[in-house]
């Protein structure tokens, strides 16, 4: 029996809307000490006058590393949208219709008729953007709610209690 029921349109902005949350809190803050190791290592390097190219090579690499790791983001994000416009016959907008009973989740997508199912200890974060809730699993697949639907169908609340009950190894995020 079916507990909630939205649809909703998966486009390259709810893509680019996980980036920031794709890694924990925790794994930015060690990629940030990381760099700054790394940059206060090469002006060492560079201060000492041991290798001047090795302490401007690794102040170089330090720096670009965010940068990089945004470009391969993006470069992810657009070849995952290509696959899914080529499993899909060229449709760039995916509608998934999402059931979430007492058991499970299920994600069912319009354009070529598949369903998958997903169990709720799978989900590992919880995020709320303007518009939608998108829950993301162990794997790295998601699930997108219409978070307007539910609030204009009054069921907003009743919803998020009903995840809270079901997923108890969630992160909440914002």
């Amino acid at each position: 029996m079916k507990q909630f029921e939205t649809t909703a349109l998966i486009d390259e902005n709810v893509y680019m809307g996980l980036k920031k949350h794709r890694k924990s809190r925790s794994e930015k803050i060690r990629a940030f000490v990381a760099c700054a190791v790394f940059v206060i290592l090469g002006f060492l390097l560079i201060y000492t006058g041991l290798s001047n190219i090795l302490g401007a090579f690794i102040i170089l690499v330090a720096l670009l590393f965010p940068i990089l790791d945004h470009k391969n983001f993006r470069r992810t994000v657009k070849l995952y949208y290509r696959r899914t416009a080529e499993s899909s016959g060229g449709a760039t907008v995916l509608e998934v219709t999402t059931s979430f009973s007492e058991e499970e989740i299920k994600i069912h997508n319009h354009i070529t008729g598949s369903v998958t199912a997903l169990k709720y200890d799978s989900l590992v974060k919880f995020v709320q953007t303007e518009r939608l809730y998108i829950m993301i699993t162990k794997e790295n697949q998601f699930v997108v709610v219409d978070k307007l639907k539910l609030i204009q169908d009054g069921l907003n609340e009743d919803f998020l209690s009903f995840i809270k009950e079901k997923c108890n190894n969630v992160k909440w995020r914002s």
